[in-house]
């Protein structure tokens, strides 16, 4: 089995590092699947949304920063239960 890398999985999600991104438990019902992952909108704030700069994708973990006034963090989440997406509003900048 080939191994698969951040890029790949990245370029299968359409996501690039840098970009800010939401990590959402997909059983928040905050989306129906299946969605494209760019009709997320608004979920900025609302309970279990970690919003960051997207570091790396795998088929393991989702790895975002997290930017606040105290520093920054970067938080690993499994890929198993949650959905990583790029915000609506953002993809049109």
């Amino acid at each position: 089995m080939v191994p698969v890398t951040c890029d790949t999985e990245l370029s299968r999600l359409g996501l690039k590092v840098n970009d800010t991104v939401a990590v959402i438990p997909d059983d928040t019902g905050m989306f129906t699947s299946p969605m494209p992952l760019d009709r997320f909108d608004g979920f900025e704030g609302k309970e279990g949304v970690t919003v960051g700069v997207l570091l790396c994708v795998d088929r393991k973990e989702t790895i975002v920063q997290i930017n606040g006034p105290q520093g920054s963090i970067r938080v690993h989440f499994p890929r198993i239960g949650y959905v990583v997406a790029k915000p609506k509003a953002l993809a049109r900048l």
